[in-house]
């Protein structure tokens, strides 16, 4: 149950971030040589910069706060969700 709380407060902290943090444009996505996703040096300092800059200004608490469930029926929904997708997932 925790790590489901966790995994949602991730997704709601994600998007707050995303909803206050400007779009990347094209000239974020690649750089000069081209190099892009998990071997983009330059897309990690971004985003451990936009990530540190969403922690130091205090929103994690708020972002927490707001990733919580509204009421038990919420709560049952996204573990009866949760369920369904772990038994797709690959082992």
């Amino acid at each position: 149950m925790r790590q489901f709380q966790a995994c949602r407060e991730n997704e709601r902290v994600l998007s707050i971030a995303s909803d206050q943090e400007p779009e990347m444009s094209d000239d974020d996505r690649t750089t000069d040589d081209g190099v892009q996703g998990e071997g983009n040096p330059a897309a990690a300092r971004r985003y451990n910069e936009r990530t540190k800059a969403f922690i130091d200004k205090g929103k994690v608490e708020r972002a927490i706060e707001e990733a919580a469930p509204a009421d038990q029926e919420e709560a049952r929904q996204l573990r009866q969700a949760e369920k369904a997708g772990r038994s797709r997932a690959r082992s």
